[in-house]
């Protein structure tokens, strides 16, 4: 199983195309729900803030479960991949996994960081746990990132 991210962020989408393609936190536990009912990836977690839309997935095929995420994306968003897939990353292991310990740290944020990031990292995270999206894999990775994230903070100067 590998771990996977999909996603546009401020680096490589302007904020129409983002908008388009946000999520609100109010509808993630339904958009979770239909990613599971679509077999979309084994576990899954989707954060959606104002800079970035991410899928973060594990899955065995990584090339068909890609594919199901994009359909999916053009449906949720009813724009053509053509219209946003020059401006999508796919992220495998271990590049998936330094994204997210990035991110989550503020390392990937348009100010370079920035706090807010922890807490939508960890509510997404929460969101996902909670409607029984994760599993074992997710779970380990997402709570090292916080503590990382969190460490980063209290033991350099990053946020000053």
């Amino acid at each position: 199983m590998e771990i996977l991210v999909l996603g546009l962020n401020h680096k490589t989408a302007p904020l129409e195309l983002r908008e388009k393609l946000s999520i609100p936190s109010h509808r993630a536990p339904a958009v979770l729900r239909q990613l599971e009912e679509r077999r979309i990836f084994k576990e899954r977690l989707l954060l959606s803030t104002c800079n970035r839309t991410e899928l973060y997935g594990v899955g065995n095929d990584a090339e068909n479960t890609i594919r199901l995420a994009k359909e999916f994306l053009c449906e949720y968003s009813n724009l053509r991949l053509s219209d946003f897939e020059d401006r999508l990353y796919v992220l495998k292991q271990p590049e998936s996994v330094e994204h997210l310990f990035s991110v989550a740290s503020g390392l990937d944020s348009m100010v370079l960081g920035e706090t807010e990031i922890i807490g939508q990292v960890k509510e997404a995270y929460l969101t996902a746990h909670q409607n029984q999206q994760t599993g074992k894999v997710l779970n380990t990775l997402f709570q090292r990132s916080l503590k990382v994230a969190k460490d980063l903070r209290t033991q350099t100067d990053i946020g000053a």
